[in-house]
């Protein structure tokens, strides 16, 4: 396991398959450690992070469209937890660097790319 950040490490980020993909800095874009560190300082405590980095053989099913954002390290899921303040660390992504940031039913997603099929910035629900 390295630490990729100063509160994120690859065991937190890498894909879940096992590849490896996610464990070396510069797999995980620079630019994402930065929103998670303003997302976690916002919250005033650790932020958990669902995952991050997914390989081709580890597809995401609940969110197909940031499959590509996954796969170059550039995304991660915040899972919903009850005492999380979600708009507060959304606004902290934002201010941040968050180019995407996208509430669904059970995780805020937040990303790095500029995906050309979306605007640069966005709130909403897929």
């Amino acid at each position: 396991m390295s630490e990729l950040s100063d509160h994120f490490s690859s065991e937190c980020l890498r894909c879940p398959c096992g590849c490896g993909f996610g464990e070396q800095l510069g797999e995980v874009d620079v630019k994402l450690l930065i929103v998670l560190e303003g997302m976690r300082r916002a919250r005033g405590a650790d932020l958990p992070v669902e995952f991050c980095c997914r390989c081709d053989g580890w597809p995401i099913d609940d969110c197909p469209e940031a499959m590509p954002s996954h796969r170059r390290g550039y995304a991660a899921h915040v899972p919903f937890l009850d005492e999380m303040d979600y708009w507060k660390i959304a606004w902290a992504a934002r201010e941040a660097g968050a180019l995407g940031i996208w509430v669904h039913p059970h995780f805020l997603h937040v990303d790095v790319d500029r995906l050309p099929q979306r605007p640069k910035l966005g709130w909403g629900r897929p």
